[in-house]
């Protein structure tokens, strides 16, 4: 299993009541090993319990003698020092066992091995966080005669009796925790440890899009934290949807199916522990949508097409264009569009439309014919309308000829295509006729100066528009 960064230190005061470095007997020996460049020069050192090691500075640089090793880090049993100004570090070693030492600087290593009784843990390097009934077994040589009596410091805690060759550990949720077993045969002691490493269960999260239309597809991509280690990823999808290519890399392309919902699921290993994420995705039915209107207009006439986007509902989004023999009149980004018919032929109204995320567009083309004077075969006049006086300021007089009694509505819009104000509506006779615009609205609110279209409409469709100018 692959392990995290080393374990960092424990407190060694507590390490120092469960074994004595500290004083030695009389026929102890002392054994010196020299540091420098080259290492330790006994890297395998048997003693006798009660003997002193004595560790001395030959060059090289700063070194520490830091018990433990530098793929598990520091047990905590002890860590000196030694350099051109602190030549020497010394331990008393008065309890049997194998003790496994390093130097943090430069990565030598060294054993010193205590005789009398020997002692090893078997079990996991490493656990993942909250595990729980995890085993861990001392085996002492020779193995007559033994007190076993474990403790634990750090991430975890003995589950059960300590005073067994095997515990039961339960993993607290990440970090590490080092086991010692302080045991006795025959009343002499004898020690072994073992560091642990707790890595905490991954979490994830799956990012993209919350709906997608039905067939088609989209990415979605696992963070999976904390970052960084060797990580595995397991993807699996349900409901309305498919899976394209890879399903083990931290990112996955998905096929939406019928209208419904899918569900991606994660399944990512961290060191060796499990983690699991969950993503449900709306599956939408495709949008369509239609332009609504008049299928023919005269010149100049003024007319109003809608977009009617299927399914209906949800966050709809509108941008109306036009091709051909008339233009737009006001905005261009509502459900409706005002237009006015330019010379004969035809023009195109097109709508493109986002609902929910998801684009799609449609148009409708609309003939344009010559406007008539009446509703007779004439075809020689054209309908006109002529405002005075153009720019004005206060009031526009508006001149029209009728060929034959016919109804006429006269109306004002803005830039905007808005309709400002309706000055005539009524049945009227053959001739000639005027009609004033004092520049109100139909609250009789006075306008501000700008730009205005007056439109004359008659029975017959025939229109006529004419642009007018509102000075201060």
């Amino acid at each position: 299993m692959s392990r995290p960064l080393p374990l960092s230190g424990f407190c060694s005061v507590i390490v120092m009541a469960l074994i004595s470095f500290e004083s030695s007997p009389t026929w102890a020996v002392t054994h010196v090993i020299n540091v420098s460049f080259l290492g330790f020069s006994m890297p395998n050192l048997i003693i006798d319990p009660g003997d002193v090691v004595e560790w001395q500075y030959q060059g090289g640089g700063p070194h520490t003698i830091t018990s433990g090793t530098p793929e598990q880090g520091p047990d905590g049993l002890w860590d000196g020092s030694i350099d051109a100004f602190h030549r020497t570090f010394s331990r008393t070693f008065d309890i049997s066992g194998q003790f496994s030492y390093y130097c943090n600087n430069h990565g030598d290593t060294g054993i010193i091995q205590v005789s009398g009784t020997q002692c090893t843990i078997t079990g996991p390097y490493a656990v993942c966080g909250n595990s729980t009934n995890v085993i861990f077994t001392a085996y002492p040589f020779p193995d007559d005669g033994v007190f076993f009596s474990w403790s634990l410091i750090g991430d975890g805690v003995i589950v059960g009796p300590t005073n067994a060759a095997s515990i039961s550990v339960t993993a607290g949720g990440a970090g590490s925790f080092v086991l010692y077993m302080n045991g006795l045969r025959y009343g002499q002691p004898f020690l072994a440890t073992w560091i642990v490493f707790v890595n905490s269960l991954p979490g994830c999260v799956i990012s993209g899009l919350n709906v997608l239309q039905s067939d088609t597809s989209a990415v979605y991509t696992a963070t999976v934290y904390p970052g960084g280690g060797m990580v595995t990823y397991g993807w699996s999808i349900t409901g309305n949807g498919q899976i394209l290519g890879q399903t083990n890399q931290p990112s996955v392309f998905v096929m939406a199916g019928g209208e419904g919902s899918l569900n991606l699921t994660l399944d990512c290993i961290r060191y060796g522990c499990p983690g699991q994420c969950q993503k449900t995705v709306t599956v939408i039915a495709p949008a369509t949508c239609a332009v609504s209107g008049q299928n023919g207009l005269v010149q100049a006439q003024i007319s109003t097409y809608t977009g009617v986007v299927t399914p209906t509902g949800g966050s709809v989004t509108y941008s109306w264009t036009m091709s051909g023999n008339g233009s737009i009149f006001g905005s261009t980004t509502a459900s409706t569009v005002t237009v006015v018919a330019g010379a004969p032929g035809d023009f195109t109204l097109g709508l493109q439309f986002i609902r929910n995320g998801w684009a799609g567009s449609c148009g409708k083309t609309v003939t344009v014919a010559v406007a008539r004077i009446g509703v007779g075969e004439d075809v020689g006049h054209t309908l006109r309308l002529l405002p005075s006086p153009n720019p004005f300021s206060s009031q526009v007089d508006l001149h029209f000829d009728l060929d034959r009694d016919t109804r006429v509505a006269l109306e004002i819009f803005d830039l905007q295509g808005r309709r400002i104000r309706t000055v005539l509506s009524a049945e009227l006779p053959i001739g000639q006729h005027e009609a004033i615009w004092e520049g109100k609205d139909e609250q009789r609110r006075r306008v501000p100066p700008g730009i205005y279209f007056a439109c004359l409409t008659t029975q017959g469709g025939r229109s006529q528009i004419v642009k007018l100018f509102k000075s201060r």
